[in-house]
């Protein structure tokens, strides 16, 4: 399966479905997608009002950014000094640049493509991860962990206990694309997986954020 031919035929048709509401198809599939879209929408609102007391004159860096839509959509409008994206599909960055560019932010911004595995990140103060962690394996968590502590970060994962939206979300993805990927569909996690390596590496402090619209997606972060 080659991961970066995923995510280039796919990423930015997601952003638009899941974050622009551009899906007028009908049927089951498509209530789930419009259903996914409103919880992510705000796992970005939840993100920014958690991250927002800590953003000024600092460097973030947001891992998995796609076309740059967290930085577009709210941080933007926050006092930070430097904000760089780092995604696999070059289509993805091609794009957030023109984005930024156009908007007149491109000296605010940086936008880098890479495997976040084998790349040497610049000078950063705050990671976000928004949806990165579902798509790596344990160890590979613990290598991109390995790269960021002691950073201060926030991640968010679609989180491993019961509930009806995440049995639907698991076969949704398998039945839409997982069977022809080899599997290669997200994976789900305990809060208590994630903060045994946060703390194997150094990385104590971590608190957690559920509510009921995020679904069965959490936020895992270490900001003090």
């Amino acid at each position: 399966m080659d991961k970066k031919q995923f995510w280039e035929n796919k990423i930015l048709k997601w952003e638009s479905r899941r974050y622009g509401n551009k899906d007028d198809s009908s049927g089951p599939i498509s209530f789930f997608r419009k259903k996914t879209g409103s919880s992510l929408q705000y796992r970005m609102q939840a993100a920014t009002k958690i991250l927002s007391p800590y953003l000024a004159g600092k460097k973030v860096l947001d891992i998995g950014c796609g076309s740059g839509i967290f930085f577009r959509n709210f941080l933007q409008n926050t006092d930070i000094e430097h904000y760089v994206g780092i995604d696999l599909s070059e289509r993805a960055i091609i794009c957030a640049k023109d984005i930024s560019t156009h908007n007149g932010y491109s000296n605010k911004t940086t936008f880098l493509t890479g495997n976040i595995l084998n790349m040497d990140f610049p000078p950063f103060d705050i990671v976000v991860a928004l949806g990165v962690l579902d798509w790596l394996k344990e160890d590979e968590i613990d290598l991109l962990f390995k790269k960021l502590l002691p950073c201060k970060f926030l991640f968010s994962i679609s989180e491993k206990r019961m509930s009806f939206a995440r049995v639907l979300h698991s076969l949704y993805v398998n039945i839409s694309y997982g069977w022809k990927t080899g599997q290669y569909v997200p994976r789900y996690y305990t809060v208590e997986q994630i903060t045994k390596i946060a703390r194997k590496n150094g990385c104590r402090n971590v608190q957690v954020f559920r509510d009921k619209r995020l679904e069965f997606g959490t936020l895992i972060y270490h900001l003090e």
